[in-house]
């Protein structure tokens, strides 16, 4: 049976927000953390959140992350992204839950190791949910990295596909050794900060 992600009581201490638009006919999605996060900013670094609408490309995609410093060799970042598809003219072209999951998944070097989390219940009507969870050491291109990470997401599409967005906490930590010690204390810290920004979060459809 599978694990279930737990959710928790929203923070009432103070907060902020960043919000991600996708246009007339898409999404609003509005992520709000503790005021004493750093961010937001795009998903690059970069001072955000960043959306971007590509006509041509027929998409509009965007993301924002927020961080804070755990310790002195650990940092918690909370990430949320968008996508929209203007038209659906192949079936490669649906953004699902399961597609919008798989990238994250890959681009955090975790191919093939995730393992599958039972969901919250998700309101948005017609939408399909996914979620996972992820823990140990990055893999690019073969090479293992020398941090440990432990990462939490949740990935939601609806309107057939066309529209998506996810919600991601991942914990990273630099003494590889204080993380074997206790990975279950990391893959916690990153559900408690999921479950954080799950219930924080406002989505509408414009």
């Amino acid at each position: 049976m599978a694990a279930s992600l737990n959710v928790f009581a929203a923070d009432p201490l103070p907060r902020k927000e960043a919000v991600m638009e996708t246009g007339t006919g898409g999404l609003r999605l509005t992520i709000s953390l503790p005021d004493y996060a750093e961010g937001p900013y795009d998903l690059s670094g970069k001072p955000g959140p960043l959306v971007r609408s590509q006509p041509d490309l027929n998409r509009v995609t965007g993301g924002a992350m927020f961080s804070l410093a755990i310790g002195k060799t650990a940092m918690l970042s909370y990430q949320a992204s968008v996508a929209r598809r203007f038209t659906l003219q192949f079936e490669a072209d649906r953004f699902s839950a399961e597609l919008l999951a798989e990238e994250l998944i890959k681009q955090a070097g975790f191919d093939g190791r995730a393992v599958q989390l039972g969901c919250p219940p998700v309101s948005l009507m017609g939408a399909n949910i996914v979620c996972y969870r992820m823990s140990g050491e990055r893999l690019i291109n073969g090479k293992a990295s020398v941090e440990k990470y432990a990462h939490v997401l949740i990935a939601i599409s609806f309107d057939h596909d066309k529209q998506g967005y996810t919600l991601m906490a991942t914990i990273a930590e630099q003494d590889a050794v204080r993380f074997d010690a206790d990975p279950a204390r990391y893959e916690k810290i990153a559900i408690n900060a999921l479950g954080d920004l799950w219930k924080n979060h406002k989505i509408e459809v414009r």
